[in-house]
């Protein structure tokens, strides 16, 4: 069968030093049957030195929100050598199918890579995707190259829009439903996972969030 992929860039245009980050998303669906893809060799682009990027990974998209998150699977990770490519197996191998499936390239930055430095994930052409035999990959939509990052200062910074959550009257399971809307967004350069909490201001209340 013949396996045809596309892409997706991810990349923001700034990210801030010792950022992990998806530069692309991969996606791969075959024409009839299955096919197992065992590889994916990964180039580097832009002006920052390979030592900056201490790994390049790659993740399935598992729960297959199109996100790159913890709920996504590691198959594989390597670091550049001196040419600048790297070949990262698959572990297990994956199992292609009429289904769509995608998968993050992710990068590892250092937290000393310079200011102002630029990174970019590059998969040149259809040979960089080991797809095992008799079964091939289509040379469509090649090459899948991400754009540059441009790398700053770490910043952390998240803003919250609700400072007090109403508890609502509605009752499931013994446990009141939250009805304020809470919205929070990283407003700095460093993709991270956030965990909300709250306590109650009221005395006595027997609530936890």
């Amino acid at each position: 069968d013949t396996v045809t992929g596309s892409r997706t860039g991810l990349s923001p245009q700034l990210i801030g030093q010792g950022a992990d980050y998806a530069a692309q998303r991969l996606s791969f669906v075959t024409g009839t049957n299955n096919a197992s893809m065992t590889a994916i060799r990964v180039t580097k682009s832009g002006s920052t030195n390979r030592t900056n990027i201490s790994a390049v990974k790659v993740y399935w998209d598992d729960d297959n929100n199109g996100y790159y998150d913890d709920n996504d699977t590691l198959l594989g990770s390597g670091v550049y050598p001196g040419a600048g490519a790297v070949t990262i197996t698959l572990s297990p191998a994956q199992t292609l199918t009429t289904t769509a499936k995608s998968y993050f390239i992710v990068y590892a930055l250092t937290g000393g890579i310079p200011v102002s430095d630029t990174a970019g994930v590059n998969v040149t052409a259809a040979t960089e995707i080991t797809i095992a035999s008799p079964d091939t990959i289509a040379t469509t939509n090649f090459p899948y190259s991400s754009r540059l990052s441009t790398t700053q200062a770490a910043d952390y910074g998240i803003l919250l829009d609700q400072s007090l959550i109403n508890v609502g009257a509605t009752v499931i399971n013994q446990n009141y439903l939250v009805t304020t809307p809470v919205v929070v967004l990283i407003t700095g350069n460093i993709g991270t996972t956030i965990a909300v909490r709250a306590a109650t201001v009221t005395s006595g209340s027997p609530w936890t969030i």
